[in-house]
């Protein structure tokens, strides 16, 4: 094709030549003959036509194409087009399965109405029944405190004077026994051995007499001149007293029962002390224990209160926004994915390549079809030279023909002029010409020739 544009060039050239020469010739003429009109205008004007046109070859192009992919991996459940068929703008021409995806929107959906009900439940603040137990549960560590705290003074006020009384009195009451088995131990330890031979026959002579007097009231009795009357309720027939050992054998019984009645006097004593000297200082200390206790329950228990009494926090309140803002986020994210699982026709045209069938697995980017405006088809020339291209202007006029289609010739105009060069052989400039009409039968990638008049 650069060649065709080169021998156009040589022409313009030899034209150029060939009218200087004949300039010459026609100068020669005029000094060896008569003289002789000059060129015609119209010879000039042919020239000027010649010299501003500019001529390339190209090829035919849709005025929009494009392949089309998905941006995410997966199997194509449907492709519902085919090469040759024509679609619309935004017509699903395949979809990607979305079984996943669908958990991921379950997902993010509960999260979202989760954030929606704490940011709800945190700007609201308190409810009643939260304040209302809050404040129950300080007045309940009140109470325990002050509960706490009467029990501890209490220790201090619970012995009265009668009680004090009734102690002494158990105490001289001690001290009395304790002096009486005093003395019969030191009777004990006084008496005499050899007593205890006469305090036994003392006891067998209390034995004879009974018996004695027992004879002698019978005959006393029964005698009919003794005249005084005897009383008829004396029994003789009771068992005598039991016999009293000797003394001297209750010795250790009688030394233990001291030493039991000097432990009760100390005994006594000593609860009359601690009587007199106040609570016992353990006690004191565990019912401090529970009134510090009870006391921390109570400030704590206020501190709720205090807190519930604040709300809403303004930063609690941000922070539920952002937690909102986020939730939202995620889910225009998943429902971003489920759109990006339809592949849709960017503009109307006809489906010039299939790539893959369904039920075959993508990977993001990879073709799936290819789809082409072919209504609206257009030239790009592929051998303009950088010399042709500095004399043009976008809306230049041109005149188009095909190899393909005889002599068939359209018009056109410049729409578009590349602002770098193809890479490639030579230096060529890519220049966009659309046509004023589609002549019949034209074809994406036919072979054209321009030629475009530099106005």
């Amino acid at each position: 094709m650069k060649c065709h544009s080169r021998i156009l060039a040589s022409l313009v050239l030899l034209s150029l030549a060939a009218l200087a020469v004949s300039g010459c010739l026609q100068q020669q003429s005029i000094a060896a003959a008569a003289p002789e009109e000059p060129a015609p205008e119209e010879a000039k004007a042919e020239f000027e036509h010649q010299v501003a046109r500019v001529t390339a070859t190209g090829r035919v192009v849709p005025a929009e194409w494009t392949v089309l992919s998905f941006p995410m991996g997966g199997t194509v459940l449907e492709l519902n087009v085919d090469v040759g068929d024509s679609v619309e703008a935004g017509d699903v021409i395949a979809r990607l399965g979305t079984a996943d995806l669908e958990m991921q929107r379950l997902e993010a959906e509960a999260n979202l109405a989760r954030a929606q009900a704490n940011l709800a439940k945190v700007s609201a603040g308190p409810s009643e029944e939260e304040i209302r137990a809050a404040e129950q549960a300080v007045a309940a560590a009140n109470a325990r405190a002050a509960a706490a705290a009467a029990r501890r003074d209490a220790l201090y006020t619970q012995t009265d004077p009668g009680e004090i009384a009734e102690a002494e009195s158990r105490l001289l009451e001690a001290q009395l026994r304790r002096a009486r088995a005093l003395e019969d131990l030191q009777w004990l330890q006084n008496f005499n051995p050899e007593d205890c031979e006469r305090y036994e026959r003392q006891q067998d002579w209390t034995f004879a007499g009974l018996t004695i007097l027992e004879e002698i009231y019978n005959e006393l009795k029964n005698d009919p001149d003794f005249d005084i009357d005897l009383p008829d309720d004396i029994d003789f027939s009771l068992p005598p007293p039991p016999r009293q050992a000797c003394p001297l054998g209750s010795y250790k019984q009688v030394e233990d029962y001291y030493h039991l009645t000097e432990l009760e006097v100390q005994a006594a004593q000593l609860y009359l002390d601690e009587l007199k000297a106040g609570p016992d200082p353990n006690l004191v200390r565990v019912e401090n224990a529970r009134i510090w206790m009870a006391s921390a329950q109570a400030q704590a228990a206020q501190a709720r209160l205090d807190y519930l009494l604040a709300q809403p926090f303004p930063e609690q309140v941000a922070v539920a926004e952002a937690q909102l803002e986020q939730a939202e986020r995620e889910l225009e994210l998943v429902m971003l994915q489920f759109k990006q699982t339809e592949l849709v026709a960017p503009f109307s045209g006809v489906i010039t390549e299939r790539y893959l069938d369904a039920n075959e697995f993508t990977t993001p980017g990879q073709p799936i079809v290819q789809i082409a405006a072919l209504d609206r088809l257009r030239v790009e020339t592929t051998d303009l030279s950088e010399i042709d291209v500095a004399r043009l202007e976008l809306g230049d006029t041109a005149l188009v023909g095909f190899d393909a289609l005889g002599d068939v010739q359209v018009s056109g105009r410049v729409v578009g002029i590349a602002p770098k060069a193809e890479e490639g052989m030579g230096v060529n400039f890519t220049v966009l010409i659309e046509l004023d009409e589609v002549p019949e039968n034209l074809r994406w990638g036919m072979t054209a020739f321009v030629e475009i008049e530099d106005e």
